[in-house]
Protein backbone atom coordinates (compact mmCIF):
# COMPACT_ATOMS: atom_id res chain seq x y z
CA UNK A 1 0.00 0.00 0.00
CA UNK A 2 1.19 3.16 -0.76
CA UNK A 3 1.03 5.86 2.20
CA UNK A 4 -0.64 9.08 1.24
CA UNK A 5 0.13 12.55 2.55
CA UNK A 6 -2.09 13.88 5.30
CA UNK A 7 -3.80 17.30 4.74
CA UNK A 8 -3.30 20.22 6.80
CA UNK A 9 -7.44 20.01 7.06
CA UNK A 10 -6.60 16.23 8.81
CA UNK A 11 -3.88 17.80 11.07
CA UNK A 12 -5.74 20.05 12.26
CA UNK A 13 -8.90 17.54 13.44
CA UNK A 14 -6.47 15.44 15.70
CA UNK A 15 -5.03 18.30 17.23
CA UNK A 16 -8.78 19.74 18.21
CA UNK A 17 -9.83 16.45 19.53
CA UNK A 18 -7.94 16.63 22.56
CA UNK A 19 -9.23 19.94 23.86
CA UNK A 20 -13.23 18.77 22.52
CA UNK A 21 -12.54 15.89 25.10
CA UNK A 22 -11.09 18.26 28.06
CA UNK A 23 -14.82 20.15 27.07
CA UNK A 24 -17.32 18.09 26.87
CA UNK A 25 -15.30 16.61 30.27
CA UNK A 26 -15.65 20.18 31.50
CA UNK A 27 -19.44 20.59 30.93
CA UNK A 28 -20.09 17.08 32.14
CA UNK A 29 -18.43 18.05 35.18
CA UNK A 30 -20.21 21.51 35.56
CA UNK A 31 -23.83 19.61 34.87
CA UNK A 32 -22.83 16.95 37.89
CA UNK A 33 -21.62 19.75 40.46
CA UNK A 34 -24.90 22.06 39.71
CA UNK A 35 -27.40 18.81 40.51
CA UNK A 36 -24.96 18.22 43.56
CA UNK A 37 -25.24 21.65 44.93
CA UNK A 38 -28.98 21.33 44.34
CA UNK A 39 -29.14 18.09 46.20
CA UNK A 40 -27.23 19.25 49.21
CA UNK A 41 -29.29 22.39 49.29
CA UNK A 42 -32.29 19.94 48.94
CA UNK A 43 -31.16 17.94 52.13
CA UNK A 44 -29.64 20.03 54.45
CA UNK A 45 -32.49 23.29 54.13
CA UNK A 46 -29.75 25.68 53.80
CA UNK A 47 -30.48 28.86 52.41
CA UNK A 48 -29.37 29.69 49.19
CA UNK A 49 -28.05 33.12 49.99
CA UNK A 50 -26.38 31.83 53.38
CA UNK A 51 -24.40 29.02 51.01
CA UNK A 52 -23.33 31.88 48.38
CA UNK A 53 -22.03 34.22 51.12
CA UNK A 54 -20.35 30.96 52.59
CA UNK A 55 -18.83 30.45 49.09
CA UNK A 56 -18.28 33.79 48.17
CA UNK A 57 -16.38 35.24 51.28
CA UNK A 58 -13.54 32.78 51.41
CA UNK A 59 -13.21 32.92 47.70
CA UNK A 60 -12.60 36.92 47.41
CA UNK A 61 -10.17 36.27 50.52
CA UNK A 62 -8.26 34.06 48.35
CA UNK A 63 -8.46 36.16 45.20
CA UNK A 64 -7.10 39.42 47.08
CA UNK A 65 -4.61 37.32 48.91
CA UNK A 66 -3.14 35.93 44.91
CA UNK A 67 -3.78 38.87 43.17
CA UNK A 68 -2.66 41.69 46.06
CA UNK A 69 -4.12 44.66 44.22
CA UNK A 70 -2.85 47.61 46.75
CA UNK A 71 0.78 46.12 44.91
CA UNK A 72 -0.38 47.51 41.61
CA UNK A 73 1.85 49.82 39.84
CA UNK A 74 0.83 52.92 39.86
CA UNK A 75 -1.67 55.07 37.15
CA UNK A 76 0.05 57.66 35.15
CA UNK A 77 -2.74 60.84 35.47
CA UNK A 78 -3.75 60.30 31.83
CA UNK A 79 -5.24 57.42 33.30
CA UNK A 80 -6.46 58.18 36.59
CA UNK A 81 -8.62 61.32 35.11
Amino acid sequence: MIPTKSSPQDHSDTMHRPLQIIHIIGISLRVWSIYSLYQYLLQTKVSVVVFLFSCLVPASIIFLGLQKPWKGRALPNSQVN
